[in-house]
Parts: structure tokens; C-alpha cells; sequence
């Protein structure tokens, strides 16, 4: 598989950032993991957005998935050749993005499917698995599963989600949101990872290759990396927009 960074900004655009997107790819087949903000730009440096084989959008908070507007309206004006694309997302999502799009069946671009904690779909050789994560809305992690590798991308998520650590257990390539530094102070309910809890999650991995991803600008990345680089000596990365590897 390979995968690809399409934005990786955490909450809201950050300098030279998209905010979370990313693509999955085996053989022809290409599935966007969300669309945040600005991210549909990147995408057409990998992948025309009309021939995506599915989507994933894990939450309904705007910065995962805003751009999924403009994807539907590139499908349906620019290029309509192709038959519907499966969205898959939570319910309230799905009937807030039909309202958004005034568009009750999706026009024919997107094939809606609900996801739950029991969803498991294939598609085009891509076997998708889910867990709920800890954040206030209904959010969800995703394990893709292709011919050699998994990855598994988690979204939004608090600390210590047990869901999700079953999830990666499994995973080569752990995507793992990492929004603030260790010495930001937060004491609301489970919301976002830092560099202490994003290592006690890879710990519960065999991830060969880590990303740290959605960190929230004014905080420098580099901080953030140096902070989980310090608490792990397994091969951790920033995820940076337009970045691709093999996985």
C-alpha cells in the first residue's frame, strides 16, 4: 500500500497545512481517509478526486471534513463518468452533510453507508475495520488492511482508549494524532493526544513506522517530535502534507 498526506494540521489550517486528510492506495484502488479544510488541493497531486473508489470521514467536526463539499461538487460538475462513490462515515454526519449539500440522495455521487463500531466493508482488496474513539462527538478510527500491511489511522481521540488500542494492535503504520505538547494544560473531557499518551498508544502496537499527526499550530511540531522521541526509540515521523511512503 501506499500512503499519503493530504493535510495534517490539527483543529484549523496551520501555516503551509491542510487540516487532516489522507490517501490510501493499492494497486488502482484509492480511499480518502477525511477531508479537512484545504485538503482537496494535495489531492489531485495523487489521485482525481471523481475516480476514488471510497471515503472515510470519522467524525462530523469541520476540519475533517469540509472538503468533502468540494469533492462532491468536482464529481458532479467536472467529472461524472464514474458511478457513486461509497462515503462512509457516522450517521449524524451523513445527515448533516445531506443537508449541507441539499442534496438528500447525494445526486448519484456518494453511496452514504452508516459505520458503527461492528462496520467492516472491502473494497477493491482494502478490508476497513472500526473502533469508536474517545472524543465528545461520535469519532471513529479506521484500520485499512491491504495485501501485505495494515494501517491504522486514528482520528480524533483522547487518552487511553481501549477500542483503540485493540485496533492497532495489529498495525505497521500507526497514524496517530499527536494536538498538543506534553505541557499543555487541558482539563475538559477526553479530547486530543499528547506526547506521553501517543507513546503509551504505540507502545500497544508493532507499528514498524509511527506518524505524529494534527498537531495544533502555534505549537512547533518539531517540539512535539523531539517530546515523543524522548519517551520511545521506535521510528517516529511528523506527518507532513504531500509526504508519501510505501507502507
Amino acid at each position: 500500500m501506499r500512503f499519503s498526506v493530504l493535510g495534517s494540521a490539527g483543529s484549523y489550517n496551520s501555516p503551509g497545512s491542510a487540516c487532516s486528510s489522507y490517501l490510501v492506495q493499492q494497486g488502482d484502488c484509492s480511499v480518502l481517509l477525511d477531508a479537512g479544510n484545504g485538503s482537496m488541493a494535495n489531492l489531485f497531486d495523487f489521485c482525481n478526486p471523481a475516480e476514488l473508489n471510497a471515503v472515510v470521514l470519522s467524525h462530523e467536526h469541520a476540519d475533517h471534513w469540509v472538503d468533502i463539499v468540494g469533492v462532491y461538487h468536482y464529481r458532479l460538475l467536472a467529472d461524472s463518468s464514474g458511478g457513486e462513490i461509497p462515503l462512509l462515515a457516522p450517521p449524524s454526519l451523513l445527515a448533516a452533510l445531506s443537508k449541507q449539500l441539499h442534496a438528500d440522495d447525494f445526486k448519484g455521487v456518494f453511496k452514504p453507508i452508516p459505520i458503527d463500531p461492528s462496520t467492516e466493508i472491502e473494497v477493491e482488496g482494502l478490508k476497513l475495520r472500526f473502533s469508536r474513539t474517545n472524543h465528545p462527538v461520535e469519532t471513529y478510527a479506521v484500520s485499512v488492511t491491504g495485501q501485505d500491511s495494515v494501517i491504522v489511522y486514528t482520528a480524533d481521540t483522547g487518552p487511553d482508549c481501549e477500542p483503540l488500542n485493540l485496533l492497532v494492535a495489529e498495525a505497521d503504520l500507526l497514524v496517530a494524532e499527536c494536538t498538543w505538547a506534553d505541557q499543555f494544560t487541558y482539563s475538559g473531557p477526553p479530547l486530543h493526544m499528547n506526547p506521553s499518551s501517543f507513546v503509551r498508544l504505540l507502545d500497544r502496537s508493532q507499528a514498524t513506522l509511527a506518524f505524529a499527526t494534527h498537531v495544533a499550530h502555534p505549537q512547533s511540531r518539531q517540539q512535539v517530535l523531539e517530546e515523543i522521541r524522548r519517551l520511545t526509540d521506535r521510528n517516529v515521523e511528523l506527518a507532513i502534507d504531500r509526504l508519501s511512503v510505501e507502507v
